[in-house]
């Protein structure tokens, strides 16, 4: 850091030109905008409604199939990873959040490959190791509204906006989106979403 060249070598780097080149493509060019700014946070144009349709069917289908895949297997080791990182940054504050993928995506995955007992378990094992989870990966007015999304689990930035309110100011819900996970609500929680799996139907197309 004491080098004369140091602060010329972090303004002006070859990362941030071929981002730059990138941004100004996309900029004239193309007809969608995705971009981050210099805060690290994320823009993206509404798609048009044919241009969603098609993106939410072809990448629900893969993540399905992903899901699918023989060769899947649920992290064993995922406590113990989890305790090295806490251990390694005694510290920090962990907040741990859970992505608002669309209920379709969600309901697929737990129900229609029959991963509700991975669910499950990964909810659990991140409540052990970190007491309390905000969670948004449900099915609620937020994650049902597809016109929220551009595909099956990316959520517009001006949405993520929301998850990051409740998640700084501490508050439980919004509209019923975002729930407070802990030992002491997370069996109602799984037990109310089990009622919920039985009728929500995914739109695969």
């Amino acid at each position: 850091s004491k080098s004369i060249f140091y602060k010329f070598k972090n303004l002006l780097s070859y990362d941030m030109f071929e981002f730059s080149k990138k941004n100004i493509k996309n900029y004239f060019y193309n007809k969608e905008l995705i971009y981050y700014d210099r805060n690290n946070i994320k823009y993206h144009d509404i798609v048009d409604e044919a241009t969603r349709k098609t993106r939410f069917k072809m990448t629900l289908l893969k993540h399905i199939n992903d899901f699918k895949d023989k060769n899947y297997e649920y992290n064993e080791n995922y406590i113990q990873i989890f305790e090295k990182i806490k251990q390694e940054n005694k510290n920090s504050k962990f907040v741990v959040f859970t992505p608002p993928v669309t209920a379709d995506l969600l309901v697929a995955l737990i129900r229609d490959t029959k991963r509700y007992d991975e669910y499950k378990r990964w909810l659990y094992d991140l409540i052990y190791t970190f007491d309390k989870v905000y969670h948004f990966m449900d099915i609620n007015n937020m994650t049902t509204n597809l016109l929220n999304y551009p595909d099956d689990d990316h959520m517009y930035p001006k949405h993520i906006n929301t998850v990051a309110k409740i998640i700084s100011s501490e508050t439980n819900k919004k509209d019923n989106f975002g729930v407070l996970l802990d030992k002491n609500n997370v069996k109602e929680y799984l037990d109310e979403l089990q009622k919920k799996l039985k009728y929500y139907e995914v739109r695969y197309e």
